[in-house]
């Protein structure tokens, strides 16, 4: 699965961002803006992985805790650990914009073009679909999050938590 990035002359950039400890990355041009994290209006009898909605600028956009949307259900970092470094990344799906928590975004990397490799295979299929590609900078692993994916029914099917079938207004069925 390719994902069209941002590219200059022979680069892609990645937005990098980290959650649980692993460091994954969103394709720059996906991104309208990062913002820190504020006041939200809880969603009545929403999943977990919706943290509630916010109004930016007139504009109703859903939050999601990407920590939930990530999870395998196995591990003990379920959820976003609450930080000064925190942030929300806004980025459009589905042509509607919505936010993803993390705890910390790192930095904007430069991948070579052409060089991103798919998700590893031994991830399992279903964790697979989650990320489009893997790419190498500066000696670090960074996949690139299918925000798509993550946040459409396709990843409803596979158990992900905060998504249905409705792709455009991801939330819990």
């Amino acid at each position: 699965m390719s994902t069209t990035c941002a590219v200059t002359d022979s680069a892609i950039l990645l937005a990098t961002f980290s959650v649980n400890e692993g460091m994954f990355a969103i394709d720059a041009s996906r991104i309208q803006e990062i913002i820190r994290p504020r006041a939200m209006t809880r969603v009545p009898h929403a999943c977990g992985a919706i943290m509630g909605v916010i109004n930016l600028r007139g504009r109703i956009v859903t939050i999601f805790d990407t920590a939930r949307l990530l999870a395998d259900g196995v591990g003990a970092f379920d959820t976003i650990t609450p930080g000064p470094e925190n942030r929300i990344i806004i980025v459009n799906s589905q042509s509607e914009f919505v936010g993803l928590m993390v705890e910390r975004v790192t930095e904007v990397l430069e991948a070579e073009a052409g060089t991103a490799e798919p998700a590893p295979a031994n991830v399992g299929t279903d964790r697979a679909l989650l990320f489009s590609e893997v790419y190498r900078v500066h000696g670090r692993v960074v996949s690139l999050l299918n925000t798509d994916a993550v946040l459409t029914s396709e990843a409803a099917s596979r158990g992900q938590r905060g998504v249905t079938n409705e792709p455009s207004r991801p939330r819990c069925g």
